[in-house]
């Protein structure tokens, strides 16, 4: 159980200098942490039960509980799934056009990207979006 605790506190540790609102797509991590302590605390609770009554019951009363659990965290997925695309969506636009706009970039050069596509993204992360998109660590960005 420590073990899952102390996972859950190195994750939100990963997300929580992000100065930017799309730390959601990997807040996952911490989540899987939550989920590991909720399964570990449920089988504890199963072989407490199997202690005082039979295991048939013990299994009838937990099964109620982990199809609770299934159902709400594989709803949190599928909605989070779709936000996560949603919030994406403009960084995904913004290296397409980078790349339509600027088939060939020199190393040590600059690529050319509109303003309407530039202006959802920081300008923190607008370099390294295009430094991604063309595996070149050495480009700049010029707004047009």
């Amino acid at each position: 159980m420590r073990c899952f605790a102390g996972r859950i506190v190195v994750n939100i540790l990963e997300v929580a200098f992000f100065t930017w609102g799309n730390a959601g797509r990997i807040l996952h991590l911490p989540a899987v942490g939550v989920v590991l302590l909720l399964a570990d605390l449920v089988l504890a609770a199963h072989a407490r039960l199997k202690r005082r009554v039979s295991p048939r019951m013990a299994l009838a009363a937990t099964l109620p509980v982990i199809s609770v659990l299934a159902a709400r965290f594989g709803t949190f997925t599928y909605k989070g799934a779709a936000r996560v695309a949603e919030r994406t969506e403009p960084s995904r636009r913004c290296v397409e056009e980078i790349g339509a706009r600027n088939p060939h970039p020199q190393r040590n050069g600059t690529v050319e990207v509109r303003e309407a596509t530039a202006r959802p993204i920081p300008e923190l992360y607008q370099e390294p979006a295009a430094q991604a998109a063309f595996c070149m660590d050495t480009l700049e960005v010029a707004i047009r």
